[in-house]
C-alpha cells in the first residue's frame, strides 16, 4: 500500500514538473515553485483612525445592546421556567388584615390545611386549623354544579 501511495505521489509530482516547464522538469516546478517568490497581493486601503474609531464604537454598541436584550428575554422567561417543585408553592397567604399598626390576622393555607394566625407583640399564635376538602369560593362566585 506505502509502494503505491508513494508512486503515486512521485508520477504526480513529475507530471506537475512537465506540466510547468514545457518538457523540463525541474525539482522547483516540481514543489510548486518554493524557490521563486510569490507575486504580491493587492491589499485594500487600511482604514484610518477615524474609521477604527467607528467600528470600534459601533461594536460596543451592538454588544451593549444585545446583552440588553438578552437580559429582558431572561427576565421575562426566567419566571415561568420550572424546575421541579417550583411553581406548586405548599405555603400561601390567602388574606391578611391588620387589625392595629402592631397586630394583624393572617389566612395562611398550607398544603391542604388552612391556618388562622395571629400576629402580635406576643409573636405569632394558632386561632384557627381545618382541613380544606375543596377550594375556597370568593364572596359572590357561584358554586359549581
Amino acid at each position: 500500500m506505502r509502494r503505491i501511495w508513494s508512486l503515486s505521489l512521485a508520477m504526480w509530482l513529475m507530471g506537475t514538473a512537465l506540466a510547468a516547464s514545457d518538457g523540463a522538469p525541474s525539482v522547483a516546478h516540481a514543489l510548486g515553485g518554493m524557490t521563486r517568490p510569490a507575486p504580491a497581493a493587492p491589499f485594500k486601503n487600511e482604514p484610518g483612525a477615524g474609521e477604527l474609531l467607528l467600528r470600534a464604537v459601533g461594536g460596543l454598541v451592538f454588544a451593549g445592546l444585545a446583552a440588553f436584550g438578552a437580559a429582558l428575554v431572561i427576565r421575562k422567561v426566567a419566571p415561568n421556567l420550572s424546575f421541579g417543585n417550583r411553581n406548586k408553592r405548599q405555603i400561601r397567604i390567602v388574606e391578611s388584615v391588620r387589625l392595629s399598626a402592631k397586630s394583624q390576622l393572617i389566612l395562611v393555607q398550607l398544603a391542604d390545611e388552612e391556618l388562622l394566625l395571629s400576629e402580635g407583640e406576643q409573636g405569632v399564635q394558632v386561632l384557627r386549623s381545618r382541613a380544606i376538602d375543596q377550594p375556597r369560593q370568593e364572596e359572590g362566585a357561584k358554586p359549581h354544579v
